[in-house]
């Protein structure tokens, strides 16, 4: 038996339920330890926020003789940055015959659902956590080699050229998600046009995957790039847009504006092989940091090898640590420099961030929901199968107002 309007209408008022709502917004908005830590919200207005950036103080301020003519106030107008809101979407699907089959047992109707709802958030909670750290290209990775029409080997996580070594691209890239291949001179062209990955292999120098449908154009090469299918350039503006020391950011551009330049630190000065993580890379960037904005940041984030090198810092520490506490140290209470080291498993390997969360904002102009129909329902009805779909919305970016709090520390070792 298909589903009824009774079905329908019990699915829809579960969707629309304040706790499935709020789960969403927090998978949103607490995709990953980063974005959990950053709590200010910058609410945008016609899909564009505008605010004030000054460069500079007013240097009228003048030591003159007795009777010695004083100078004219000497300041800049503030530039105008802008945040442009992008438009994130999820898709939630139930096919008839789950609703049918589930009808008579509770149970088992709510279980296929909660099943369904969970699967949903934990989709948006994995591309967000990706997105928050990402530049706003929606880069994934990088092309190695072709191994087949449909099979690549990739390498350079969140397409990064600052690795000294072939990287594989672990957790950012799954089965089942829909990809594009770029040409990385001219995007344009698409060498794989919306395929989905059928296999993820993993190994020390890359990541080989299989896709469907086949390639759609040939002439794929290193250096190419992977994307979300048709989500090129249209991302949210993630940390490594915010710490970036170069290009243009939110409008206005970094150069000769120190301000809006984060701290860039190569561990390796310019040398084509990856080093070993040493206390002075963090103190000379946090010196750095500090010297260039006169802000202290907050918390170092790395992934789980970065956060291991690190503990063998002050490994040497630990048999002092009775003395100091009964439990001795822990790898999740680390710091350095009263900065918490937060571990993102996501953050791109030989990287270090170094953080000021207070300059971070969620910038919304229209926060989750369901987008509804006419009727007001959520659920729609999918006109090619026994499908139905239910769309989540959201029209956000992330903004840092003070790139030089921030730092990224890249070529170390792993």
């Amino acid at each position: 038996m298909a589903a009824t309007t009774s079905d329908l209408s019990r699915l829809d008022a579960i969707l629309k339920d304040r706790a499935i709502q709020d789960a969403i917004r927090t998978a949103m908005n607490k995709a990953t330890p980063f974005a959990e830590r950053v709590t200010q919200e910058l609410t945008l207005s016609g899909r564009k926020g505008i605010f004030p950036v000054q460069f500079g103080v007013n240097e009228g301020v003048y030591a003159r003789a007795e009777k010695g003519l004083f100078g004219d106030s000497q300041v800049d107008q503030p530039d105008l940055a802008e945040v442009q809101a992008k438009f994130i979407y999820a898709i939630f699907e139930i096919t008839g015959q789950i609703i049918s089959a589930t009808r008579d047992s509770e149970g088992a109707f709510e279980e296929g659902l909660a099943l369904t709802i969970e699967n949903t958030i934990d989709g948006v909670k994995l591309d967000m956590a990706r997105q928050v750290i990402g530049d706003g290209s929606g880069k994934i990775a990088l092309v190695q080699s072709k191994t087949d029409t449909n099979t690549y080997i990739l390498d350079s996580p969140f397409g990064l050229t600052t690795y000294k070594s072939n990287r594989p691209v672990r957790n950012i890239l799954r089965k089942n998600m829909p990809i594009d291949v770029l040409d990385a001179a001219t995007p344009t062209v698409k060498y794989v046009d919306n395929s989905a990955i059928t296999t993820v292999t993993h190994s020390t120098t890359g990541t080989t995957i299989d896709f469907s449908p086949v390639e759609a154009t040939t002439g794929v090469a290193d250096g190419d790039f992977v994307t979300r299918a048709g989500n090129f350039n249209l991302e949210i503006e993630g940390f490594l847009a915010g710490t970036s020391a170069t290009g243009t950011y939110l409008n206005i551009p970094r150069a000769g504006n120190d301000g809006w330049q984060g701290q860039v630190v190569d561990a390796a000065g310019g040398g084509g092989t990856a080093v070993a993580l040493d206390p002075d890379h963090l103190r000379d960037t946090v010196d750095l940091i500090m010297e260039n904005s006169g802000e202290a940041p907050e918390f170092l984030t790395m992934n789980y090898k970065q956060r291991r090198n690190f503990f063998n810092l002050v490994a040497p520490q630990i048999r002092y640590a009775p003395m100091m506490a009964p439990q001795g140290i822990k790898e999740d209470a680390l710091t350095f420099d009263d900065m918490e080291v937060v571990v993102e498993r996501f953050f791109p390997p030989e990287h270090i961030g170094i953080v000021s969360p207070r300059f971070w904002f969620h910038a919304i102009d229209k926060d989750t929901e369901w987008i509804q129909g006419i009727d007001g329902t959520v659920l729609h009805f999918s006109q090619t199968a026994d499908v139905f779909k239910a769309v989540l919305r959201t029209y956000r970016n992330m903004v840092c107002l003070y790139p030089a709090a921030n730092g990224l520390i890249n070529g170390l070792s792993e």
